[in-house]
């Protein structure tokens, strides 16, 4: 503590894992239970939660809004859907950011199945970490690497499971929900929350269980129907598969029975490819806004961490491009791109126009993040024409001058 006004004030720092921001209540949560600690209080700083309605979520994933009566009304159907990933290694052995990618466009499908059937869809978990070199780029504290190179050591953990303002644009889920009013969502912390009758003490939520299966998976309509006897969570419910390409008739059908179960969980909700859906449900081009602003992957190449924007744009470019040049710059590869400040741009070097780095001659970060970026696996769409693909992305064919290589 510190005396001031001639001894008369005692002042002090409050700790941050128990006096809480945003930051240090989600992004510092593992730490905080590491040490068997409480967060006492939490405070949606500016930087966070620069209105009400952000402040709202915020407050409300962390179980600490109390909205009106309305908004627990145990009356209501939920689903709620697993996460799959088709092969985390392979994905991070690429750079990891189809993890993000692929998340997102799961929930996009997934607010389109809980509008069709009339239920509110508990927001998902987003599962981020270090692994995958990807995160929002306003949060420049987790960048793994910067201009000056692989700087691993000054860079804040992402956190395994992303808070929901890291990634969901609220202003625009609100205008979607008035737009279709179908559209309804809970924080997935939901049935937690004391308010919610059903978990304030009360039997645990019947869950009917749905597996829609991708296209070569082998998946036949279902005999039977889903009945909703399986347990909250839907571990002890039989599940009915049903093929992801399918009409909303055909699948409403399959879930008659489920109807006004408390409960629907699904998986392989990325299969979903629904046709004859219902006036009420947006379409996927309607959700897409939703996933908040760009991830940023962070390729010095191109002068600064390239916002790339999750489902728009030339898909996987830019981080094609950062291998390619990486494996250039250190000499595995004859590639590399030339640029010129004029109306030629960027192309691909003419032989022997560009020399390799001379790895000893940089400065140990430099040479860090170039081995980095090289050891990375092309995916496979790039593998196949290595010898003559080119990056048609703005940032590497020298069109956006803010960020050019």
């Amino acid at each position: 503590l510190a005396l001031t006004f001639n001894g008369r004030l005692a002042m002090g720092v409050l700790p941050m894992l128990q006096f809480t921001t945003s930051f240090t209540y989600f992004i510092h949560r593992e730490r905080r239970e590491s040490v068997g600690s409480f967060a006492y209080a939490l405070h949606a700083i500016f930087g966070h939660g620069k209105d009400k309605l952000r402040k709202t979520f915020i407050f409300r994933e962390a179980g600490v809004w109390h909205d009106p009566p309305a908004y627990y009304d145990p009356s209501r159907t939920f689903l709620t859907y697993s996460t799959a990933l088709p092969s985390r290694t392979q994905l991070l052995a690429e750079g990891g950011f189809e993890i993000i990618q692929l998340q997102l466009a799961e929930f996009a499908r997934a607010v389109r199945l809980a509008a069709a059937l009339n239920r509110t869809l508990l927001l998902p978990r987003l599962r981020c970490g270090n692994a995958a070199m990807a995160y929002p780029c306003y949060a420049w504290y987790h960048r793994a690497m910067a201009y000056f190179g692989w700087a691993v050591s000054q860079r804040v953990n992402m956190p395994r499971v992303c808070p929901l303002y890291y990634w969901m644009a609220e202003r625009a889920l609100v205008d979607l929900a008035g737009k279709f009013p179908a559209v309804q969502v809970r924080e997935s912390g939901f049935f937690r929350n004391p308010r919610f009758a059903p978990a304030g003490g009360g039997p645990a939520l019947a869950t009917a269980s749905l597996r829609l299966c991708a296209e070569g998976q082998g998946c036949t309509p279902a005999d039977g129907a889903a009945d909703g006897r399986g347990k909250d969570g839907g571990a002890e419910g039989k599940p009915v598969s049903h093929p992801g390409k399918t009409g909303f008739g055909r699948l409403a059908a399959v879930l008659a029975r489920a109807r006004d179960t408390p409960v629907l969980h699904v998986r392989g909700v990325g299969a979903l490819e629904l046709s004859d859906a219902p006036s009420s449900v947006p379409p996927l081009s309607a959700i897409e806004p939703l996933g908040r602003g760009h991830w940023c992957n962070p390729c010095p190449i191109t002068r600064k961490a390239a916002g790339v924007q999750v489902g728009t744009g030339p898909r996987r470019q830019l981080e094609q491009f950062c291998r390619a040049e990486a494996r250039g710059a250190i000499g595995t590869s004859p590639h590399r791109t030339c640029c010129a400040p004029d109306e030629r741009g960027c192309r691909r070097c003419g032989e022997g126009e560009k020399a390799p780095l001379n790895p000893k001659a940089l400065a140990w970060p430099v040479s860090d993040w170039l081995r980095g970026w090289a050891s990375l696996q092309y995916p496979a769409e790039f593998e196949a024409v290595k010898e003559t693909w080119q990056c048609s992305h703005p940032y590497c064919t020298g069109r956006d001058r803010k960020a050019f290589p």
